[in-house]
């Protein structure tokens, strides 16, 4: 398995958390609904275990520290790629802990990925919450950043208080229209409350933006079937044709067994 395969697999298995497990908040017509709960794990395939053993040894061995960080940082995204969430928060804070200069937005983008890829509620607040301390920081420095005040945003909504998350995605989205990151975001939490019209809405915008945004077309295709359009089924069958991205083509070929 080279890399771009390896980064393929996890790619699908960040869509199946997405698609399968249900929402830590439910959000339906600016009313709070409590969900029930689910938990999915993924196995490490035997090709990645033994990239991250070579890793491992050369972080061991590397004297150089900025080589070290280096390769926690490949150790940290594989880890968080495969759902060993432990692993990878592990080394996301020996990196933090080495107080090196530049490397604060990556240690964001990898505790907000650890929290995207948890489907435990409580970890979920617990990684979101250490991920929010870390973006606000970073807020006072790029106020303006829509990347992070969308990751802010998703972090919220698994507080005590989530329609303060939902309301900074709305303003987001209203500062910027076209921004696709905003629009994906409220179109998951969409999905995750079972609301596939508005998801419907969401992913043919961004389909609109990007024709090439294949997760947007399976997102929108799933959000059409939900509601018995047979459009979403023509999507679907497409994708699960697909050449050029086996982890869309596996995940709509799982999705039309289901």
């Amino acid at each position: 398995m080279n890399r771009a395969q390896i980064a393929l697999v996890a790619g699908a298995i960040v869509l199946i958390i997405l698609l399968y497990k249900l929402p830590r908040v439910v959000i339906e017509n600016d009313t709070l609904v409590s969900p029930e709960e689910t938990n999915h794990t993924f196995t490490m395939p035997e090709e990645v275990m033994q990239k991250v053993e070579q890793l491992r040894s050369s972080w061991i061995s590397e004297e150089n520290v900025e080589k070290k960080l280096t390769f926690a940082d490949s150790l940290a995204t594989m880890y968080l790629d495969y759902q060993v969430l432990d692993s990878g928060v592990w080394f996301v804070d020996y990196i933090k802990s080495t107080n090196s200069e530049g490397r604060e937005m990556r240690i964001v983008d990898l505790l907000f990925s650890a929290f995207q890829r948890t489907s435990d509620q409580e970890e979920a607040r617990e990684l979101g919450e250490r991920a929010g301390i870390e973006i606000q920081s970073l807020l006072a420095k790029y106020p303006t950043s829509s990347s992070l005040r969308n990751k802010l945003a998703m972090t919220l909504v698994v507080t005590e208080t989530p329609m303060q998350g939902i309301q900074m995605l709305r303003e987001l989205l209203e500062e910027y229209p076209s921004d696709q990151e905003t629009i994906r975001n409220l179109g998951i939490l969409s999905i995750q409350s079972g609301q596939f019209d508005r998801a419907e809405d969401r992913f043919k915008r961004l389909v609109e933006l990007d024709s090439s945004n294949l997760e947007a077309q399976f997102y929108l295709g799933m959000s059409q079937i939900e509601q018995g359009d047979e459009n979403g089924m023509r999507i679907m069958e497409r994708l699960s044709q697909n050449k050029v991205n086996p982890a869309i083509r596996a995940l709509a070929v799982e999705y039309l067994k289901n």
